[in-house]
């Protein structure tokens, strides 16, 4: 009689995607506290209209104006004065190339930090959790297809963990 290990059981288990799935989230959960960082404070001024950022807004009218859904991910404006006011006010670095463009389309997750604005207002973990949701969804959604398209339950198990501890996939 050969012995399952218990790794090859939880492998192969029902159990393994629900621990896939909260995983990552038990492994972030400290992010939960955190506030907002980087380009989060350019973003959450543009979806509250330049509200609190009253010297940003005074510099730029027209860069904290306009639908969040097209602009909250262009982060360098398209006027050269816009830009030039963005250094001296050290929202872009010195050394930023004049000209530089950054601007992505990603109206879906643009809508999701509309939305979060919209509920939790100033209580970013609220915004984290949701976060949490729709990273939790996406490893059920990918734990589903490698069951599924992967020939073998161990193989799919590993490749299901593997991507839901992935570091890009875990970070608030």
């Amino acid at each position: 009689m050969t012995k399952e290990s218990p790794l090859r059981r939880l492998l192969e288990s029902r159990w393994l995607i629900p621990i896939a799935v909260l995983l990552p989230l038990v492994l972030q959960v400290h992010a939960l506290g955190f506030g907002l960082a980087a380009d989060d404070y350019l973003q959450h001024a543009k979806l509250v209209g330049g509200e609190g950022y009253d010297v940003q807004r005074a510099l730029l009218p027209d860069y904290f104006s306009g639908n969040p859904l097209w602009t909250l991910f262009e982060f360098f404006p398209q006027s050269p004065s816009d830009f030039d006011q963005m250094v001296r006010a050290g929202i872009l670095p010195w050394w930023a190339e004049p000209g530089a463009s950054a601007t992505f389309f990603r109206p879906v997750t643009a809508a999701t930090h509309v939305l979060d604005t919209r509920l939790f207002g100033d209580a970013f973990w609220g915004h984290h959790l949701h976060s949490f949701v729709w990273a939790g969804l996406g490893v059920w959604v990918v734990a589903g297809l490698y069951r599924r398209l992967l020939p073998h339950p161990v193989v799919a198990g590993l490749a299901i963990l593997a991507f839901s501890m992935e570091e890009a996939h875990t970070m608030a």
